[in-house]
């Protein structure tokens, strides 16, 4: 065999090799840097929006502080601390980020899991992400509805319209290759939705019951049973979904 041709074979056994030890270099080199400086997480002693931040941050494995809102009570008006005087509001890297989505969007990219940049998988990821927001809003907008007794509300959300969206999701992981909706770790989306899928499972406990959806159904299995989640819902510091107690106990048979 030619000596070139023994080089050529030599780069092409070790480069991808080369390639996952880059990408791990870099995984670890954003835990150790975030690490070395203070991460905090500032939004109510609840799960609420505040949780899928959690979640990710558990699952990189990244230490923070929860602050607390007594500094955001104070200045929340100053916009260059709070743009859109909302929470959670995280501060890593020296900066302090805001919007729940753009959170985590901002650490996908950061650890490298945003997958290889190509123009219509960003599309599908942001496009899950926006789905995903809907679900959200329709949620939350029943419980804070402004109304004496919003449990027709939540019911709703947890029947009828749950039974659509879920049906949606189970279709896309039925054309996914990998564990989870586009690759073999979860995208950022899915840390929203994996506690949508909680909250709304509270009100309907048997939500999977019913077989239509086997996909969604072990999705979130898989999902809860990684390690760093499993550990971090063992021993998550707030329980309650929301700071009203509503859609804290089921709804639905």
């Amino acid at each position: 065999m030619k000596l070139g041709n023994r080089r050529f074979l030599t780069f092409s056994v070790l480069f991808p090799f080369l390639l996952v030890t880059f990408y791990a270099l870099k995984q670890t080199f954003f835990m150790l840097t975030a690490s070395a400086s203070e991460v905090i997480l500032e939004y109510f002693p609840i799960r609420g929006r505040g949780e899928p931040v959690r979640y990710f941050l558990a699952d990189l494995g990244i230490p923070y502080t929860e602050a607390g809102l007594d500094k955001f009570w104070e200045t929340k008006e100053d916009l260059d601390q709070y743009p859109f005087k909302q929470v959670p509001a995280l501060t890593i890297d020296g900066k302090k980020l805001v919007q729940g989505n753009a959170i985590l969007e901002y650490l996908a990219i950061r650890a490298s899991k945003n997958g290889n940049g190509d123009t219509f998988e960003r599309y599908r990821v942001s496009s899950l992400m926006f789905a995903i927001e809907d679900v959200a809003a329709a949620y939350y907008g029943a419980v804070y509805a402004e109304v004496e007794d919003n449990s027709a509300l939540l019911r709703s959300v947890a029947t009828e319209q749950a039974d659509r969206w879920f049906s949606q999701f189970e279709h896309l992981l039925k054309q996914s290759k990998a564990e989870y909706f586009f690759w073999d770790y979860p995208s950022y989306p899915e840390y929203h939705l994996l506690n949508l899928v909680a909250a709304i499972k509270q009100l309907r406990p048997k939500i999977f019951d019913d077989g239509k959806t086997p996909l969604l159904k072990a999705w979130f299995e898989r999902f809860q049973a990684r390690p760093a989640i499993a550990k971090y819902e063992a021993s998550r510091p707030f329980a309650t979904f929301n700071d009203n107690t509503s859609g804290d106990s089921p709804l639905v048979e």
